[in-house]
């Protein structure tokens, strides 16, 4: 198996599909139906502005001088084009944080005290 663009599945699809002697499937209705599939799929690696982009960390350590996290990948077109889903803690437990700015490219956090955070970015 091979990862393949859409326009490759296409021209594959219509160079072998061919229809069979008894005519019960023709090579036109069996490649419909294969279009249909080749444009319902997303290829993660050319069709990534179809795909709900996300961001998840885990274990990542800020401090109270607040600490900018910056994203792997833009999400969206501002701070307010994603979803934003924080957990902060140490070994006693949850740890109070404000976010004090958001970007498409990450967000700074500044926590009561020092400790690490597990946080998801979901584009809306």
């Amino acid at each position: 198996m091979s990862l393949k663009t859409r326009a490759a599945l296409l021209a594959q699809n219509i160079a072998t599909i061919t229809t069979n002697g008894v005519g019960a499937i023709t090579g036109a209705i069996h490649r419909t139906i294969n279009a249909d599939i080749i444009d319902s799929c997303v290829n993660k690696t050319t069709d990534a502005n179809q795909c709900r982009q996300q961001e998840c960390k885990s274990n990542v350590a800020i401090t109270t001088v607040g600490t900018a996290i910056t994203f792997d990948n833009v999400i969206g077109t501002g701070g307010k084009s994603y979803s934003l889903q924080v957990n902060c803690y140490d070994a006693s437990g949850n740890v109070d944080y404000i976010v004090t700015l958001r970007t498409a490219t990450g967000f700074t956090i500044t926590p009561a005290i020092n400790c690490s955070i597990d946080y998801t970015a979901t584009k809306v």
